[in-house]
């Protein structure tokens, strides 16, 4: 899954890229805001997919303190990045929205 991500994100990234750089047509209006939007649904993914791969494992109380606190933090750490992702994707769904609407009201309607 995480080949797959990688590679839709740099499939939109090089189209949102060559759309922008392109002389200014309504071929290239008309696909910038859905690459734009793909490529960051793609980043997103990936990143979710990438960055819980390695959560630590829970501590035990065979455990010794020092490694019991260690992997406390760690697993903390995750929850916290976990938290952030969560917020990151409620931005990005009512971005995601915005801008579809923009790109309805011009392309489409």
């Amino acid at each position: 899954m995480v080949p797959v991500a990688a590679i839709l994100t740099a499939a939109f990234l090089a189209t949102a890229i060559s759309v922008a750089l392109l002389p200014p047509s309504w071929e290239a209006d008309f696909l910038l805001i859905p690459s734009v939007v793909g490529f960051i649904w793609a980043l997103s993914a990936y990143i979710f997919l990438t960055g819980f791969q390695n959560v630590p494992r829970r501590a035990t109380r065979e455990d010794r303190l020092l490694v019991r606190v260690k992997l406390t933090l760690r697993r903390m750490a995750y929850r916290v990045m976990a938290v952030v992702l969560l917020a990151l994707t409620a931005v990005l769904l009512f971005l995601s929205l915005r801008m579809a609407g923009i790109w309805m009201s011009e392309h489409i309607g």
